[in-house]
């Protein structure tokens, strides 16, 4: 933890004692949760004073894949999650179809793991080959019924 070395440095990240580069900080107390103001982090103390942001749902029917990828991630950042905890919010956020994806994973499984089963599940590039075969499939249906209309009115 790098300490600052001036009373307006410690002002300027939060510290309600200054503290300077060499001092003890054992005696002197900040009055948060009884820790000396060497102890606290700085992103600690920041983090303690907003609010979270709160992960949506997916269940991969409302949603786009990488939206909702993207919301994960500014989340992640903002919340100042650890790997552990990306992975276990990501886990808990899955509905539906999308939630089967975690009978899939091993129990040492990252956040980047259940990423790369997601996308390759409901990504635009799967998307693009599940369109194709809708689309021929449909075009086979339409040209059996032509066919049929056609021998039909012939009787």
């Amino acid at each position: 933890m790098v300490r600052p070395t001036s009373a307006d440095d410690s002002l300027a990240t939060g510290n309600s004692i200054p503290v300077t580069a060499g001092s003890d900080t054992t005696s002197r107390r900040n009055g948060q949760f009884g820790m000396t103001t060497a102890q606290v982090e700085p992103s600690v103390r920041h983090k303690s004073k907003r609010r979270p942001l709160k992960l949506e749902r997916y269940d991969d029917s409302s949603t786009p894949i990488e939206t909702f990828l993207a919301k994960f991630n500014n989340c992640a950042r903002y919340n100042e999650w650890s790997e552990v905890e990306r992975t276990a919010y990501l886990c808990d956020s899955l509905d539906g179809c999308a939630s089967q994806i975690l009978w899939e994973i091993s129990d040492d499984a990252t956040d980047v793991d259940i990423i790369r089963l997601l996308r390759n599940r409901f990504g635009n590039s799967n998307l693009m080959e599940r369109y194709r075969n809708y689309i021929a499939a449909a075009a086979n249906v339409v040209s059996r019924c032509s066919c049929f209309a056609r021998r039909f009115a012939s009787f």
